[in-house]
């Protein structure tokens, strides 16, 4: 008698690991979704520093930003953060919302947020050190620096 599995056993095995493997695959999507939405707070953190940084060398003003500017802007092209190491959101290349930057005409007040994948939620800070994610659902973007 020969011993070894028959086709049926084996294509059971086959099922039950490709189940398995889609649940798999699902789950590490909303992972990466996560890690991208945590690197966007961790780099409005960081434009919120430099901001502060600048500020504190220019009288207490920010850089001018009305209406509502790509926020890498600042960094670039001798914009007023070109000192710092700027970065965008991490999917803006495939089409993803660049981070974007608003203040006041006076420039004594800003609103820096990142749209993130997850929930279709806004993230933003302000220049009152408030820092808020809120649902996407009737957010307006700030064009004149006001905190929402």
């Amino acid at each position: 008698m020969r011993k070894g599995f028959t086709i049926l056993e084996l294509l059971v095995v086959v099922a039950i690991l490709g189940v398995i493997a889609s649940f798999v695959v699902v789950r590490m999507t909303g992972i990466q979704a996560s890690a991208r939405d945590s690197q966007r707070m961790s780099d409005i953190r960081q434009y919120q520093n430099a901001l502060e940084i600048w500020s504190n060398s220019n009288g207490g003003l920010y850089p001018a930003g009305s209406p509502a500017i790509d926020a890498v802007s600042l960094c670039t092209g001798g914009g007023s953060l070109s000192a710092f190491r700027c970065t965008n959101d991490p999917t803006v290349a495939s089409g993803g919302a660049p981070y974007r930057y608003s203040a006041n005409a006076a420039r004594t007040s800003y609103v820096l947020w990142a749209t993130l994948e997850r929930n279709s939620q806004i993230f933003y800070v302000c220049s009152s050190g408030v820092a808020v994610t809120r649902s996407a659902t009737g957010w307006a973007a700030p064009t004149n620096g006001v905190c929402p």
